[in-house]
């Protein structure tokens, strides 16, 4: 009994801790995305509607991080960085083109990164070729409810050093605001499940 009674208080905290994630991010993001360069994003932030439509980009597809499920090669997340089109890095890349258009082998990494693409909807290469031939990026900048995890970070540490990954933009690619009804429904089911574990609880021990 006591076992049940502690699944309900941890279950009720973690989704009220999701309800509380959700509303700021409602707060921090408009129905109706901007439309915003990367340049602008990776200088200035998304201001006050972090649901954006960026372009202008390009990614970094020489070095990125990606989960696969077990046993699977079918990625299931992906961080990558973006950098603006005609921004410094972008320009040295052109420049080094021979006259067929071809870069040559060893192609310098950026000193800077100022935006990370993270998604769930890329499962190999060809989708993220095609995400990275697109004129335009869907998503939510989540850096109000998240940040890199620790092993992303390293990674990404590794393939880009010296660059600060703690600075950067997080854009979550396709995610949609949450609606109000998602956000109560987390947060009402959450208080619901805390006072049905902590009555319990209380009842428990008056009755011992």
């Amino acid at each position: 009994m006591q076992f049940k009674i502690i699944v309900l208080i941890v279950a009720g905290g973690v989704l009220l801790f999701m309800g509380l994630r959700e509303f700021r991010m409602m707060q921090a993001a408009a129905a109706e995305p901007q439309t915003i360069s990367c340049a602008e994003l990776e200088k200035n932030g998304p201001g006050d509607n972090s649901h954006v439509i960026m372009e202008d980009f390009i990614l970094l597809e020489q070095a990125f991080v990606y989960a696969a499920a077990t046993g699977s090669n079918t990625w299931t997340k992906l961080y990558i960085p973006a950098l603006p089109i005609g921004g410094a890095y972008h320009l040295q890349i052109l420049s080094m083109r021979d006259e067929n258009g071809q870069l040559p082998e060893n192609v310098p990494i950026p000193e800077n990164i100022g935006i990370i693409v993270k998604t769930e909807h890329i499962s190999g290469e060809d989708e993220l070729t095609t995400l990275a031939e697109a004129d335009t990026l869907q998503g939510l900048v989540i850096n109000t409810i998240k940040s890199l995890g620790s092993e992303e970070k390293q990674l990404l540490e590794q393939s880009y050093p010296g660059v600060d990954f703690e600075a950067c933009w997080i854009i979550e690619h396709k995610r949609q605001p949450p609606g109000m009804g998602k956000v109560a429904a987390l947060g009402g089911g959450g208080i619901a499940l805390l006072f049905a574990g902590l009555g319990a609880l209380f009842l428990g021990r008056k009755n011992s």
